[in-house]
Order: C-alpha cells, then sequence, then structure tokens
C-alpha cells in the first residue's frame, strides 16, 4: 500500500489533496466549494463534495492523482482529546475501562461519537516501601483518548465510499501536527497552527497531541494571545511546573507578524516549523498550504485512527483476502508450469521406454543376453521415475482446497506472504507477518480448530517479539 493513497483536508470552504508519486514528486491541489456543500465540518450535499474531489484529482500538479484510496484529517474543531490515567492492566481491558469513564470525559455522549486510543505513557510498578506502594504498588498507564461525533465521519465516509473513493485512514489534525513536530522524546512544545478560517492550539509531546483547542481566525491577536496563555497554563497546572520551553508556529509567513509577539507575551522561545523528513522538494508556498496533508503522509497509520472499527476489520480482511487470491493464482501458474513439465519429462521417458523395449525385443531375437540383461534395467529404472512423477502430480489436486480452508480462517492483524507445498505426504510451510503477538496466536489456534490440518508447528522463535512478527508455520493436511 506504499504511496497508493492520497491525502485529504478540507473545512466548510476548501479540499486540499496530496500524493507523492515516483518518489519524487509532491502532486498536489485545492478547490473552494459552493457555501453549503460543508457546513461546520458535516458534509451536508455528499454526491457533490465528491464531485468536487473527483474534479479536483483531474487536475491537480504537476501529475493527475488518480488512486482512490485516502488518508484523511477532520476539522480540528469536531475533535475532542482527553488524557486519562488508569491503572496498569491488561490492553485487552483497556476499551472496557474507557467505555466506563467516557461519559465523564467526553462533552458529548459516548454512543453519539467514534473514538480510538493510543498509550502514551507508563509509570512503572512501585517496590515495597517506595510512594506508590500506598496505592497497591500498581503501575499507572495514560490514555490519549481522541473522538469524533459520528454524524460528522458518516458523512464523509457515505460521500467518498459512496462514489467510489476508499478511506483507509482518518486522523485529527493535532494529532497528524503532533507526530511531525513533537518528535524529541519528553520535550512537549506548543504547536500554533494558524489557516485561514481555523487557529489550532495544540501541545504534543512523545508524537502525540496531550492538549488541543481551536478558534476562528481573527485579526484582532489579543484574544489569540489569551488562548495561548489559557492553555499553556491549564497544561503546566497538571503538571506542577514550567514545562513548555518552546512554540512551533506554523501557517503563512508572509502573513504572520507572530514571532516576536508571541514569545514577548510568553516569555518562550518561538520558532517557524518547518517539515522534518522531507523526502522530496517541495516550495515553501505549497509547505505551508499543504502542512496538514504533508503530515498526514508522514505518519499516517500511527497513533490514532478514526475510522469505524467495523471499516478497519473490512479492510484487514479485503487485504488478506487479496493476498490469498495473489498466492493461489501464483501457485496455480506454478501447478500448470511443473505440470507441463512433469508431462515433458514422462512424455520423454515414454518414448525412451519404447526404444529400449524395441531394443530389448530385438536383442531376444539375436539372443544377446548381456544387452538384454541392460535393458531390461533401464526400463525398470524408467517404470520407477514415471511412477514417481506420476505420484508428485497427484498432490498438486490439494493446492486449490488448502488454499480454500486458509482463506476461510483469514485474521485481523496477519498477512500472508509464501505458501509452498514441501513434500509428497500433503507437508505445508505457511510464512508471513504479524502486528502483534496476539494475532499471530489467534490464527495458529483457528488453523488447529479449522479441522483440516494437523501436526501444526510454530516455532519459538517467531513468539519472541510483541509486534511487527515475522513467523513460519508448518502443518500436514488431512486428506
Amino acid at each position: 500500500m506504499k504511496n497508493n493513497y492520497f491525502t485529504l483536508s478540507y473545512d466548510d470552504k476548501e479540499i486540499k489533496v496530496l500524493q507523492i508519486q515516483f518518489g519524487r514528486y509532491f502532486c498536489v491541489g485545492s478547490a473552494t466549494m459552493e457555501s453549503g456543500i460543508v457546513v461546520n465540518g458535516k458534509i451536508q450535499r455528499k454526491n457533490l463534495f465528491a464531485e468536487t474531489l473527483r474534479k479536483l484529482l483531474r487536475i491537480t500538479k504537476p501529475y493527475k492523482i488518480t488512486t482512490k484510496q485516502i488518508v484523511a484529517s477532520l476539522p480540528e474543531s469536531k475533535v475532542f482529546i482527553k488524557i486519562l490515567e488508569i491503572p496498569k492492566i491488561d490492553k485487552d481491558k483497556i476499551d472496557e475501562a474507557i467505555s466506563w469513564q467516557a461519559e465523564t470525559l467526553l462533552p458529548v455522549s459516548p454512543e453519539n461519537v467514534y473514538l480510538d486510543w493510543q498509550q502514551i505513557a507508563e509509570t512503572p510498578e512501585a517496590a515495597f516501601g517506595m510512594p506508590n506502594a500506598s496505592r497497591g504498588g500498581r503501575g499507572k498507564i495514560k490514555i490519549l483518548i481522541t473522538a469524533c461525533p459520528k454524524d460528522v465521519i458518516d458523512s464523509l465516509i457515505q460521500s467518498l465510499e459512496e462514489n467510489g473513493f476508499t478511506i483507509i485512514g482518518i486522523k485529527s489534525k493535532a494529532g497528524a501536527l503532533a507526530g511531525e513536530f513533537a518528535s524529541v522524546l519528553h520535550k512537549p512544545v506548543l504547536i500554533i497552527n494558524i489557516e485561514q478560517d481555523e487557529t489550532s492550539i495544540i501541545i504534543a509531546k512523545n508524537y502525540a497531541a496531550r492538549v488541543s483547542t481551536s478558534i476562528p481566525t481573527l485579526k484582532d491577536q489579543a484574544i489569540l494571545f489569551d488562548k495561548i496563555t489559557e492553555t499553556i497554563n491549564f497544561y503546566e497546572q497538571k503538571k506542577g511546573e514550567k514545562e513548555i520551553k518552546e512554540v512551533i508556529l506554523l501557517g503563512d509567513e508572509d502573513l504572520l507578524d507572530l514571532k516576536n509577539k508571541i514569545s514577548a507575551k510568553t516569555d518562550i522561545s518561538v520558532k517557524y516549523g518547518h517539515l522534518q523528513n522531507k523526502r522530496v522538494k517541495i516550495t515553501k508556498e505549497n509547505e505551508s498550504k499543504y502542512l496538514i496533508n504533508l503530515a498526514l503522509y508522514s505518519n499516517p497509520f500511527m497513533g490514532v485512527n478514526l475510522l469505524p472499527k467495523e471499516n478497519v476489520q473490512r479492510l484487514a480482511i479485503n487485504k488478506s483476502s487479496e493476498q490469498l487470491k495473489f498466492i493461489k493464482s501464483i501457485m496455480i501458474l506454478v501447478g500448470v508450469i511443473g505440470l507441463l513439465a512433469l508431462l515433458s519429462t514422462w512424455l520423454i521417458m515414454n518414448f525412451e521406454l519404447n526404444k529400449n523395449q524395441k531394443i530389448l525385443s530385438s536383442a531376444q531375437l539375436i539372443n544377446i543376453s548381456p544387452k538384454a540383461q541392460e535393458i531390461e534395467d533401464k526400463i525398470i529404472d524408467l517404470n520407477k521415475k514415471i511412477a514417481r512423477i506420476q505420484s508428485l502430480s497427484g498432490s498438486k489436486s490439494d493446492y486449490s482446497t488448502v488454499l480454500n480452508n486458509i482463506n476461510s480462517i483469514s485474521q485481523e492483524g496477519v498477512n500472508i506472504i509464501s505458501f509452498v507445498l514441501e513434500s509428497q505426504d500433503s507437508k505445508f510451510k505457511l510464512t508471513g507477518s504479524s502486528d502483534t503477538r496476539d494475532h499471530l496466536l489467534s490464527f495458529k489456534e483457528k488453523l488447529q480448530n479449522q479441522g483440516s490440518f494437523k501436526n501444526i508447528t510454530l516455532p519459538l522463535k517467531s513468539l519472541e517479539k510483541p509486534n511487527n512478527i515475522t513467523f513460519e508455520i508448518n502443518f500436514n493436511y488431512k486428506k
């Protein structure tokens, strides 16, 4: 999926898109929308929004954008982020803990939002006699919760997917910018992103947003300074110390005369932000204009993803199905080539057999017994080879059945890379990658419960890493 997507950002007035093509070019474009297509972040006229996007993709520069896969950002005013600190628990219980507290954390009912979370910090378990021991000696974890009203996200999904596009990720602007500009560990920064209609004020640390707020972009700078001070005070009062030592200012530098003023008001160093990991050149004007799109492109699948869980699962299933179809087509091709090779060998051996049989008959007629014995030995050897080839060709029929059985138990987070029949006794080797150890173990359990496989072995070395695992599974097929 590398580079086979483009990034989309939008507000009530404008759509912006960006894609890197050929590893060299930023293909970019923007389009102004009619009034009423998007209202307060929600897409009201879905077909017109999709049609505006479709027309825009035809005129992006320097090349058209042709892919239909999208990573999108949401208007910042519609996104809520909260930090939740809970006792250290198993990962599979965090969802339940969040659901218990979501109603008090979020300004709207949890039933009316899509949310996702990521762990952003962890304090170790306390030793006996240490301060945490009074609280049971149990460590704490900090969870970043990001949420957005369902009607906003549903309007985006319906508008695009009903018109032939596929959304593979939805992120907040704050999350995208934090992933780009809060890259120095344990160093919180204040990010101020000034756009045409909206100004976002974000405090970020360790690649994740901790506080985010937005206000309309106004000429009255006093309101902006007050909001900046309010946001800093809110964060540092919780910390009990002065932590913010750097402000990153984003936006059109030609229109901003704020750097010195913000520094004077906050007594904090201020600098203009530029992308840290630019892979290809882009003009300063486009870097400023398409900053959110660029940030989305840098880390599209890190952190939270507000795409509904059922959509994420469907994408994973489709991806696994496509991989299995590809493997199946390759195996069929290999099987056909193998059968042709076997057929050619069989024909050659039959030709040699018939030739030797004729020679044997002639030898018997003229009573040349030493030659006859030599030819008879050759015939016996050829018959053995033919029998072995016919046995190998018969095993090809297992491929399709085994592939269909594996396709029926596809597992989210597990990608199949290769599938090999290793011997005549239906022994197969399956190699692939898994996002986590839990996903891999779940996939092995499904293999065991499927009923068509036996002698399933998963080497212990495949379970050493908790994440990003390359694995190999061996098994026999029950005929």
